[in-house]
């Protein structure tokens, strides 16, 4: 499940009588929400595959689609809710710690915002690999594991770009992660950490990072987990 709340917006119509081409006449708060039902299964001992169906809402709320001569605003409620299915396959290398795995995500049906231009939801192919070097560095698998990722994505209304990155976690207890967005003029390289442990046969977690932005200021997100 995803929702987000984008806050208020200010929101304008066109008018030709001001100098700006356009007046203020309140603000708007839009909102989007998915819900998903996935199922994956281990097909063999190397190979995986899986799927998910959601439920993804985006609402605006309320606005103001056009003005008449007198300056009265026409409001409509504009909002869509479309079903979309991704789907994924994971495959195990005979490599220890080695495996691909590839992904598509929001195939749908074309939506649209009451009769607006009809639009998809940004069908996404995703293709990564990954390796845990458990095995590979001489040290202590039980204590110590780094694992390192490479993902290329390709969204078919944005330019493809690759994130590489990696974790090192101490004792199953204490991990550091790292990683890297490229090529972006907005995005560049995200840090965090995060604990687990687990008290009176209850799984805590705790996870904290940071993305830097060109243009933004820096986004810092905080995740709270409980395994019953």
């Amino acid at each position: 499940m995803l929702a987000v709340d984008y806050g208020e917006l200010q929101e304008t119509v066109f008018d030709a009588s001001t100098e700006a081409g356009y007046r203020d006449v309140g603000t708007f708060s839009p909102t989007a929400f998915a819900i998903g039902l996935g199922y994956g299964r281990t097909v063999t001992d190397r190979f995986s595959v899986g799927g998910q169906v959601k439920l993804v809402t985006e609402d605006f709320g309320a606005i103001a689609v056009s003005a008449n001569d007198q300056g009265d605003l026409n409001r409509e409620d504009v909002s869509e809710t479309v079903l979309a299915y991704d789907f994924g396959v994971m495959y195990d290398t005979p490599f220890p710690g080695l495996a691909f795995a590839v992904s598509a995500r929001n195939f749908s049906q074309q939506a649209a915002f009451g009769e607006g231009e009809s639009f998809q939801l940004p069908l996404t192919l995703q293709i990564g690999a990954a390796l845990d070097t458990r095995g590979l560095t001489g040290l202590d698998p039980a204590v110590h594991r780094l694992v390192l990722s490479v993902d290329a994505e390709d969204p078919y209304d944005y330019a493809g770009q690759i994130e590489a990155g990696g974790e090192y976690t101490f004792a199953n207890t204490l991990a550091l992660r790292a990683g890297y967005l490229f090529p972006s003029d907005v995005q560049s390289f995200s840090v965090g950490a995060g604990i687990q442990q687990r008290l009176g046969g209850v799984g805590f977690g705790a996870d904290y990072s940071y993305s830097a932005y060109d243009v933004f200021d820096p986004v810092h997100r905080v995740a709270i987990r409980f395994d019953l």
